[in-house]
């Protein structure tokens, strides 16, 4: 769980939100975990030689003190002669005998300034697993001047998946954010549930939060499972901080769905709200192959 944020411009940036994309019929999925935390997707061919898509979340560190977050499906396409990728595609210039690297460009706005996406991934499958690295460059310029603001870098971070049919589901949340449910080796209980979230409304207005959760431990009973619990904190400017969760979902033999809901609050040393945010209702999706 992250800390509030306070800041404003780029630092409130979130991608628009949208409904997880349709299953590709014989996907191989891969879940797992970056180097820095956040859940990822792979999805490739039933074979496991080419890579059709990925579900990725990271946050770049700007050179002026903050950080840059984005969560966004990649979709993987061949690069095309005097074309330039859009936001969501994956420009693959290697796909092939378990094997891919491609580079991520994008133009973000933001109000008064623009920032300039380029990131690169590259990775290597098997049938069982996926591991790779990923690398982001963003460059916030100020549109009125030109004058660029800051620039923000995740630095290479790796990232390791695994594949096991009916076991490991992987997938995306209508905020755009990878979702991960690996299940035990008996199918009993969800072992781990990773997931990325933001804040949909704050109070004050100048806070967002953009989070990497992973949890665990989940009975499962008729396939569903869930809970409802609080995890409290010390926020940086003293008083006390409480975030509360509300999850559940179903599994099937191929496909997992449920809901999030979130929120953070945090309260003085008076203990008066200083911090209010709410997630929302967070709809998600997997599938396993």
């Amino acid at each position: 769980m992250t800390n509030t944020t306070r800041a404003a411009g780029f630092a409130i940036f979130a991608i628009a939100a949208t409904a997880p994309a349709p299953a590709l019929a014989g996907s191989a999925v891969y879940g797992g975990s970056t180097s820095a935390g956040a859940a990822i997707v792979i999805k490739a061919d039933k074979k496991a030689k080419q890579l059709r898509s990925a579900v990725v979340s990271w946050k770049a560190n700007c050179d002026d003190g903050r950080r840059f977050p984005v969560a966004v499906t990649l979709k993987a396409v061949a690069l095309e002669a005097g074309f330039t990728p859009g936001f969501r595609e994956l420009a693959v210039s290697r796909n092939g005998k378990g094997r891919f690297a491609g580079t991520q460009l994008g133009s973000l706005d933001l109000g008064d300034a623009t920032a300039a996406l380029t990131a690169s991934y590259s990775g290597k499958l098997t049938k069982t697993r996926a591991k790779g690295t990923l690398d982001a460059t963003i460059t916030v310029v100020e549109n009125a001047t030109g004058n660029a603001v800051t620039t923000c870098r995740t630095g290479s971070v790796r990232y390791a998946a695994s594949r096991s049919p009916g076991r490991v589901f992987g997938g995306s949340t209508s905020q755009d954010h990878p979702v991960v449910v690996r299940l035990d080796a008996r199918r009993r209980k969800v072992a781990d549930l990773m997931f990325g979230w933001e804040s949909s409304t704050c109070k004050p207005d100048d806070v967002y939060i953009n989070a990497d959760e992973r949890f665990g431990d989940f009975p499962l009973g008729g396939g569903h499972f869930g809970d409802a619990f609080d995890l409290g904190y010390s926020p940086d400017g003293g008083g006390e901080g409480k975030v509360s969760f509300d999850i559940t979902g179903r599994v099937a033999r191929t496909r997992a769905n449920g809901r999030v809901r979130v929120n953070l609050t945090e309260t003085d040393a008076s203990g008066a709200v200083a911090t209010a945010c709410d997630s929302g209702i967070v709809p998600w999706e997997a599938i396993s192959g």
